[in-house]
């Protein structure tokens, strides 16, 4: 009786950025995933400009990056990708913080990476020579995480301070999933 010994490897790669909830439906054969999750970035802060020159937002911090090479999962199973959501463009304020991105399975969350927090405004000050500038501060780059290697600020970027009453939006958060099936 002859024996199959031959068999194919399928190979993926799925890029989710959802800014709200998206769904990755586990395919045929794939028992392990590995996951890189990027924070979504801060808002920019807004800005002013002075008879003295501009005074700009700070920029949004970048949101954090988790990496899990092996995550197991079952071939059929649904898994939940949930937030990250850019930070909001400061509007004569500070920029927003980027909203944390999840994995899960069901209500478990498997990952998370928390976003990047808001740029400062850009103001100015009264001094004997009239306004002088004072840019707002950066946000800070996020480094908090679970469910894998977090490296701090490696994720999605945040958004552009200004010299304007608005900055930008933060970026949206992502995550990119890489598998692999033997098929016999």
């Amino acid at each position: 009786m002859p024996t199959h010994s031959t068999f194919y490897t399928i190979t993926g790669s799925a890029f989710l950025a959802p800014g709200g909830t998206t769904s990755f439906v586990v395919p045929a054969g794939v028992t392990s995933i590995s996951v890189t999750m990027d924070g979504s970035g801060g808002g920019g802060g807004s800005g002013t400009t002075t008879a003295n020159g501009p005074s700009p937002g700070g920029t949004g911090g970048r949101g954090a990056r988790v990496v899990q090479a092996a995550l197991a999962v079952t071939p059929g199973e649904t898994l939940t990708i949930s937030g990250g959501t850019g930070g909001a463009a400061g509007s004569s304020s500070a920029g927003g913080t980027g909203a944390q991105i999840q994995l899960l399975r069901g209500a478990t969350v498997l990952m998370s990476a928390n976003g990047g927090g808001g740029g400062g405004r850009g103001t100015a000050n009264a001094s004997p020579c009239g306004t002088v500038p004072n840019p707002g501060a950066p946000g800070t780059n996020s480094g908090t995480g679970t469910g894998g290697t977090v490296t701090t600020g490696g994720g999605s970027l945040g958004g552009a301070g200004t010299t304007t009453s608005t900055g930008t939006v933060g970026s949206i958060g992502d995550v990119t999933i890489d598998y692999t099936a033997n098929i016999y």
